[in-house]
């Protein structure tokens, strides 16, 4: 195929991917394709797709990127119940911060700590994971 024309034939082929695709394998793509904004978009709607994005879309948008991971990890940490899923809410924190937000990580470690002190399990999470990512 001309390259030319793959240029005209790449945004319609993108939009109607997008409506047959499940939104994560099309995000995948995207991906691929290093349609960063297109990606985002994706993200914005999906928030949990940011662990599986996140390093990538931080590279061309890291503010954007950051705030999505903040959202995402505080949405989190409200619905966290017990020890499984407060250790889920420290890998998203942890996989923020190999995304590049390394002082936002820890200080979202520590704002959790003062939101919820009475959960001493989280607690716990909280600062095994504040240890290890300060080495």
């Amino acid at each position: 195929m001309q390259q030319g024309r793959w240029e005209q034939e790449r945004e319609p082929l993108l939009e109607e991917l997008s409506k047959v695709y499940m939104s994560h394998q099309y995000a995948l793509l995207l991906a691929q394709e290093g349609e960063g904004l297109k990606l985002l978009d994706i993200i914005i709607k999906n928030k949990s797709y940011i662990t599986d994005f996140g390093k990538q879309l931080a590279e061309s948008f890291p503010k954007e990127t950051y705030g999505i991971y903040e959202e995402y990890i505080v949405e989190q940490a409200k619905e966290a119940t017990d020890r499984g899923k407060y250790k889920n809410v420290c890998k998203i924190i942890k996989n923020f911060y190999e995304a590049g937000g390394k002082a936002e990580a820890i200080e979202i470690i520590d704002r959790l700590s003062r939101i919820y002190q009475r959960r001493p399990a989280m607690l716990e999470e909280l600062a095994g994971l504040k240890r290890k990512l300060s080495r």
